[in-house]
């Protein structure tokens, strides 16, 4: 089993009512399973927040980073495997002027 660390922010925390939790997952654990697992514990609205409905693909407004990093600079993007002690956040990235 591998340890992960999820930390949520916006409107992902206001779904999950958590701001951290830590998860224990199988040995070989995909992004993409990651999120199976929390939408499967979290329902519709997770879902909701983190996919476009239309087209299945990550919400181009969600930042997922894993140890610091965007998902989407991994090259495997959402079938990154991730390793025990890994930290995945959940937010909206921060714009304006």
């Amino acid at each position: 089993m591998i340890e992960i660390s999820i930390r949520y922010f916006a409107h992902f925390h206001v779904i999950t009512g958590k701001k951290h939790e830590t998860l224990l997952l199988r040995e070989g654990t995909t992004l993409r399973e990651l999120f199976d697992t929390l939408i499967e514990k979290y329902g519709f609205l997770f879902k909701k927040e983190l996919f476009d409905s239309e087209e299945g693909q990550m919400r181009s407004n969600v930042l997922v980073l894993i140890n610091g990093i965007s998902a989407d600079q991994f090259k495997e993007k959402l079938n990154t495997v991730l390793s025990s002690g890994d930290s995945v956040i959940f937010a909206f990235p921060i714009s304006g002027g």
